[in-house]
């Protein structure tokens, strides 16, 4: 659809502010609420601003502009200073801001950038990208279409935050206190029982239940069904490797050591990147989840991975650290604490997802 577009030079379609930027070094920075940007994105924040409402910073320099591992050009939105790492673009007659950081994040800069060490893109180069131009009330329908997708990301990464801070925080308060010390040392594996998943393709079709992988896992401590894939399966297969409510599954590969709770009942079985552990019940499932969430889990898991090129766990190393284990009670008052709240930050969640 978008070849159809014709192409123009991104100067055409923006309105440079690079004469606006004011670089301002670390030890004259006095902190503030807002944002001060660089090539990739907050460097620190100060208490003054220089640009305010939609803009699009692009990056000037730096290895990032060849390697593209984070966006090369970015919306910001609200009050903040740049500095004179990134390009300030807005829209103009020709074009819709939100779509301009759009489509300059596909075009193609290569052949646009300098220098052999350290490459740079120019303010010349900038300007002579070239970019899609469909007509403006268009850009304005593609922005809100990707702004909304965009939305949905941001609101769940703010919850991710959310739920992570969370749980460490309620495990924190009920589980490291000086109570604990007379609390007795029990291995993870004396607590659970482990499982390897299975090896299957992925399909978007819904042919068979969901199957559940590191990367679905892996950016956040909760399970969105709605994005897992599904696999074909036999009935042996689905009766060994059904996921029920309150199993933990935890990466062996890929993102060793990663943790999610299963908190739904749904159709879903686990690929073979990651273990199961099954608990006796949920009171002990959370416990235990809360302790692979812990900076103590963390710390074990980093010193106990294998690997030399790629790290990985196995369920042995997995379950191999120590943890003090409460009485049940201590237990269940965690649970019919956090399980509610978590419950709630998710349906809050999806009721305002897009």
């Amino acid at each position: 659809m978008i070849e159809r577009w014709p192409l123009r030079p991104l100067a055409e379609m923006s309105e440079n502010l690079d004469a606006l930027r004011v670089p301002v070094k670390e030890s004259d920075r006095r902190p503030g609420p807002y944002p001060y940007y660089g090539a990739s994105g907050i460097v620190d924040y100060v208490d003054d601003f220089i640009f305010n409402g939609d803009h699009v910073l692009v990056a000037e320099d730096g290895e990032n502009l060849r390697t593209r591992r984070t966006p090369v050009a970015f919306l910001v939105r609200g009050k903040f200073w740049v500095n004179n790492h990134a390009h300030v673009l807005r829209g103009n007659g020709n074009s819709d801001t939100r779509f301009l950081a759009y489509t300059i994040s596909q075009a193609d800069i290569g052949s646009f950038l300098t220098g052999s060490t350290m490459p740079k893109l120019t303010r010349v180069g900038l300007d002579r990208i070239p970019v899609s131009s469909p007509p403006l009330r268009e850009q304005r329908r593609i922005a809100a279409l990707l702004g909304a997708l965009d939305d949905k990301i941001e609101l769940n990464r703010r919850m991710n935050e959310t739920l992570e801070r969370l749980t460490r925080a309620m495990y924190s308060e009920r589980f490291q206190n000086e109570r604990a010390k007379d609390w007795p040392r029990t291995p993870i594996s004396g607590l659970c029982s482990t499982q390897y998943g299975f090896t299957a393709s992925s399909t978007r079709v819904p042919a068979g239940p969901h199957l559940l992988r590191v990367m679905d896992i892996n950016k956040r401590p909760w399970v969105d069904w709605a994005s897992v894939p599904y696999c074909e399966i036999n009935d042996a297969q689905l009766d060994k490797y059904k996921l029920f409510r309150g199993d933990i599954v935890v990466a062996r590969m890929a993102d060793p050591g990663k943790a999610a709770i299963v908190e739904d009942e749904v159709d879903a079985v686990f690929a073979s990147y990651l273990v199961r552990l099954k608990t006796s019940s949920r009171a002990l499932a959370y416990f235990l989840y809360g302790f692979l969430q812990s900076p103590s889990y963390a710390e074990y898991a980093e010193g106990a991975m294998g690997g030399s090129v790629q790290k990985n766990m196995n369920a042995r190393v997995i379950t191999g650290a120590d943890v003090r284990l409460p009485p049940e009670a201590e237990m269940e008052g965690h649970l019919k604490a956090i399980e509610p709240l978590r419950a709630g930050l998710l349906r809050t969640s999806t009721s305002r997802a897009p």
